[in-house]
Order: C-alpha cells, then sequence, then structure tokens
C-alpha cells in the first residue's frame, strides 16, 4: 500500500508539473499512460518516486585512470614532463569522478590507477558482481568512467590502452567490456554508462588481429559518452586540472535521479562541455539491447521532454559540433509514415541493405530534414560526426526511386520515363556523407563510416550480418541511373575493402571467354542487380551511366575512359562478382 500512495504522488507531482508547463504534453500523457502495459507504467512512476526522494539511482561505478608515461630515451625531457602531467590529470580525474559518485550514493566506486591488462579485465569481473549485487536491490543503472590513453583502429572500435602496453594486441577493445557485462545471467534491461576521456585516433595506423567475441542479442543498453569525435586525439587546456569533461561528468551524477532522464543529462553535460571547451567535441551515442521496449531506458532518444521520450522514442539527433550547428531535436513532420513495409506485399520488414550516398552541407541537409522530413538514417560531416536522423527501425526517405534485383525483393514495378523500381528503400539503412563527391572525403569520415558499418554488421548478425553486395552506393541504384553516381568518384571504395565492406574482383583474368558483346555485359551486369532506367527515354545514357558507377566501385585500377568504350576489364570483373557472390 505505501508503494501504491508513494506511486499515486507521484502521479500527481508529474502531472501537476506537465500541466502547469505545457497543456499538450499533458494530453499526451495521459494518452501515453493508456497504452503503456502494467509493468512499464509501474517502472514509469517508480522512477518518479525514486526521483522525489533525491537520490541517484546509479547502482556501481567503476573508475579507471590509465596514462602510460613513456620511460625510453628517446623521449625528451619536455615529452616525459608532459606525460607525467597527462597522468596527474587522468589521476585527478579518477578521484574527482568517484567522490561525486561517494557523495551522490553513499557507496564506494571500484577505482584503479595504472591497471595492466589483466588488472584492467579483473577490475571490469569485480564490476559485474558488484552490478549483480545492486541489481539484486533493485538497480539498474551503472557507470563506468575511463581517463586516459585510447585509440580507434582501423575495424571502428575503441581500445583502451593499459599499463605496460608493447602491441596492438594488448589493447583492450570497448566491444569486450560490453561483452564481459552482458555474460552476466542476471543483468538485463540495464543501462550501463560508458564515460570515456581519451584519444580517439590511430595516429600510426595501427591494426590488430585481437578477435574479440560477439554477443549478438544484447539485454543491456550502453550509451557512450565520449570527450572526442572518432579520428580525434584528445585536446586539454593546460591550465585545468581536469577536463571540462570529467567536471561536467561528476556535476551530472547526482542529477541522476530518475533513469527516464538520463539521456537529457548526458546532453546537458555535452552542451555544458561544449561552452566550455570548444576543442572538446563530445558526443552521445548508444548500444541498445536488441529488444527494446517502451519501459527502457535505454530504448529513448534525447530529447528534453519526458513526453517526447514517451511518445518520439524512435527518433534523435545528436547535438553537433560547432563547425556544423544544429538543433538538438528536429519535428518529425513524417513519423506516422515512415512504418518499414512492403507495399507489394503488405508485413513489416526489417533492413537488410546500406545505401551510401553524399550531400554537400551536412547543416543544410538536417534543415531540410526539419522542414521536408526528407533524409537519410545518418549524416557523417566532413569533420567525421555521425548524426543520425531516423532510428533504424524506420525507413528514411531518401535518394528518389530506387531499384536492385535482389531475392530479398520479390515484386517490382516500372514507371515510363523512369525505369523499374521496387521497395528497396523500404529494407535498407541510408548514409550520407558530406561532400561533393569531387573534394576528397576526409579521413575522418571514413574512420567514422567504417566505425558506422562495422557497429550495423554486429547488430544485424541474427539476421544474416552485412555482405559487401548488400552495401550499395546511390549511383548503383537511383532512378533514373545519375549521370553522377553518388558517393562520387572522390570515394575511395579501397577503404572498405579490408574490412569487407565491399568487393575487389580486379584481379580476374581477362580471358573467361573468348568473346563477348554489349548485350553480354549489359546481361552480367542485370544479374548482379543493376537496372538502366527506362532505355526507351535515355537513348543508352542509362546504361552508361551505371557503367560509370560500376566503374568507380569495381573497376578502379583501370584509367579513366570513354563510358561508350566497353573494356575487358568491364566484362571480366562483373563475371568475377557473381563467381565470388554465394549461390554465384
Amino acid at each position: 500500500m505505501a508503494d501504491e500512495k508513494r506511486i499515486l504522488r507521484s502521479l500527481e507531482d508529474a502531472s501537476k508539473r506537465l500541466a502547469a508547463e505545457e497543456t499538450k504534453d499533458f494530453w499526451q500523457m495521459l494518452q501515453t499512460f493508456s497504452e503503456m502495459d502494467q509493468a512499464s507504467l509501474s517502472e514509469f512512476l517508480k522512477s518518479f518516486a525514486d526521483e522525489a526522494s533525491g537520490k541517484c539511482i546509479l547502482g556501481a561505478a567503476l573508475v579507471i585512470s590509465c596514462y602510460d608515461a613513456a620511460e625510453d630515451d628517446s623521449v625528451s625531457k619536455e615529452e616525459r614532463c608532459q606525460y607525467l602531467e597527462e597522468q596527474q590529470r587522468c589521476r585527478d580525474e579518477v578521484e574527482l569522478v568517484s567522490k561525486a559518485f561517494e557523495d551522490a550514493t553513499g557507496k564506494e566506486a571500484i577505482k584503479m590507477d595504472q591497471p595492466t591488462r589483466d588488472d584492467f579485465y579483473e577490475l571490469v569481473e569485480q564490476f559485474v558482481r558488484e552490478m549483480e549485487a545492486a541489481f539484486d536491490k533493485g538497480s539498474k543503472d551503472f557507470l563506468f568512467y575511463y581517463a586516459g590513453h585510447g585509440c580507434q583502429l582501423q575495424d571502428g572500435n575503441f581500445r583502451f590502452l593499459p599499463a605496460h602496453h608493447q602491441r596492438s594486441e594488448d589493447y583492450i577493445p570497448l566491444p569486450d567490456i560490453i561483452n564481459k557485462i552482458e555474460g552476466s545471467s542476471i543483468l538485463k534491461d540495464c543501462t550501463v554508462i560508458l564515460a570515456i576521456d581519451a584519444c580517439r585516433d590511430n595516429p600510426e595506423k595501427e591494426t590488430s588481429a585481437h578477435i574479440h567475441h560477439t554477443v549478438p542479442e544484447k539485454k543491456n543498453t550502453y550509451p557512450k559518452f565520449f570527450s572526442t569525435q572518432p579520428g580525434d586525439p584528445a585536446a586539454h587546456d593546460a591550465l585545468n586540472t581536469v577536463s571540462p569533461f570529467a567536471e561536467k561528468m561528476a556535476k551530472s551524477i547526482p542529477q541522476m535521479k530518475n533513469r527516464w532522464k538520463i539521456y537529457s543529462v548526458l546532453n546537458q553535460a555535452m552542451t555544458a562541455i561544449q561552452e566550455k571547451e570548444e576543442q572538446e567535441e563530445p558526443v552521445v551515442t548508444r548500444e541498445s539491447r536488441t529488444h527494446s521496449s517502451p519501459s527502457s531506458a535505454g530504448s529513448f532518444s534525447s530529447f528534453p521532454s519526458i513526453i517526447s521520450n514517451l511518445k518520439k522514442w524512435g527518433y534523435s539527433i545528436f547535438p553537433a559540433k560547432k563547425s556544423a550547428i544544429l538543433p538538438k531535436s528536429v519535428e518529425d513532420i513524417r513519423e506516422a509514415h515512415r512504418r518499414r513495409v512492403d507495399r507489394h506485399t503488405a508485413p513489416e520488414v526489417e533492413a537488410k541493405f546500406v545505401i551510401l550516398g553524399n550531400t554537400e552541407s551536412a547543416r543544410d541537409a538536417v534543415e531540410g530534414f526539419r522542414k521536408g522530413g526528407m533524409g537519410p538514417h545518418y549524416l557523417i560531416s566532413e569533420t567525421g560526426q555521425c548524426i543520425q536522423l531516423v532510428q533504424e527501425e524506420y525507413m528514411a526517405w531518401a535518394y528518389n526511386f530506387a531499384f536492385w534485383k535482389t531475392d530479398d525483393i520479390q515484386e517490382s514495378g516500372f514507371i515510363p520515363g523512369v525505369g523499374k523500381i521496387n521497395e528497396l528503400k523500404s529494407y535498407a539503412v541510408s548514409i550520407a556523407l558530406e561532400g561533393d563527391g569531387i573534394k576528397e572525403y576526409t579521413e575522418s569520415q571514413y574512420n567514422a563510416l567504417i566505425s558506422l558499418l562495422s557497429d550495423i554488421k554486429e547488430r544485424w548478425e541474427p539476421r544474416g550480418g552485412l555482405p559487401p553486395w548488400k552495401i550499395l552506393s546511390a549511383g548503383e541504384v537511383e532512378q533514373p541511373p545519375p549521370s553522377s553516381p553518388a558517393p562520387g568518384a572522390s570515394f575511395d571504395w579501397s577503404r572498405l575493402e579490408k574490412h569487407e565492406f565491399t568487393m575487389n574482383a580486379t584481379g580476374a583474368a581477362v580471358g573467361i571467354e573468348t568473346s563477348w558483346t554489349k548485350k553480354t555485359l549489359m546481361d552480367r551486369l542485370t544479374e548482379w542487380g543493376y537496372d538502366f532506367g527506362d532505355v526507351s527515354h535515355n537513348s543508352g545514357l542509362g546504361f552508361n551511366y551505371r557503367l560509370r558507377a560500376f566503374r568507380q566501385r569495381y573497376v578502379r585500377e583501370q584509367p579513366p575512359i570513354d563510358l561508350t568504350e566497353l573494356t575487358d576489364l568491364d566484362f571480366s570483373t562483373v563475371t568475377e562478382l557473381l563467381r565470388l557472390k554465394p549461390g554465384g
């Protein structure tokens, strides 16, 4: 009875606040309550009761500093002093954050300075045990904080650099930490905040043979709170004893009184960091459990309003760098029309393809999305920031009509003057790189793209992953075929090869068949998946434009030639692609 009274008081207080602030939100909230099941409603209202008690909801915290100072003689005295200063800064950050946690919760944080690789993993195991003990007492929210050395290798995964590391195989991939937590048989529907103040660049272009085992079904949610963007080093003001990132993170801990507001708290901290120090470019992303539900704090986007969190949890936009000032939230005027459904066959479908394109201005693209609801799922700015406009479970309106021949999409139609079309976009996640397709894309953009594709591939593993033939360029699928196929001639497809996001068939022998004709080549390209538009209207230009997209992606060793001049390499390459594809 006491719990029921407490929950009812929470509902009354919340209703009064919302009614006073915005009548529309109040009525939306009542409608949302009517749609929630009893367990979800109980958890939501309990979170308000917890907030009213004034206590921080974090159940356990692991706080680590690791900045390995150089010991060899090749390091100058000045560089050595800089290393020691950074090492002390990391230690001070750990003390600040752990004290904030302990003051807010009355619990002791797990903390360590300069852990070795083995120490690091032992700390995570201890953290999991404390999380399980807290979970048994009703806690579902936890904090992992790291300050120190880090990098992001070619596979797109962030890595911690433990003390006394000698080679890249000594590094600790972030997915390993997540998988340790996922390995718990107790923890479920939890939110584990991963706050990381470290570099995310890779100046030595290191690679790693380290293989981390992935968990296809995630039971918990992992908001990642980084101080830097992918591909960027960390830069701190020498006058500050701790970074603004650590300072604001410590101040945000006592504010975490309601698990439904965690993303709002993190985003407020991020805004404060950007105002405090322009060099620090924090970003919040999340790695959610595979099957989300309205009862999960991690299922919500970062809109400031509680009601927006309840009603629009399918949509979010991450705060941007100062080079492209973007709104913190965007009203999606096409929200009601984004259900993924094959209109030919009616049932809802899952995304199985990725379409890569480009846009000249990320800022203009977001403004266009705000006004008209048109735009891709993801934008990757020139600085390498990944901006999400539409959640993957919904369909984005981008890249005009499209067609790709695939067994995954059985039905198709035909539009005079356009060509064949099918429901490819209903089955696709779209990504646009900021650029004109002529100027070279940046290193940060390639790093961000590979990181995003790696994340999608891992999450899609239960549905078959993301093989390279399901990553398509907009220029390969848009109808009618564009004369300047996106993402453009400047996009370096070879950067995706080592991660198996595209195929290399240029080494195929030319003499696969003794003779071939233009029709034979067109048949092979059609078998691979291409369509050439309405050939009765485009006078053969559709074939030429599609051939240009094909060459930009697959026939990269060949010097530019006239599109009307067909080569043995065109024919041998598409033949080899068909051979390499399973079932080919």
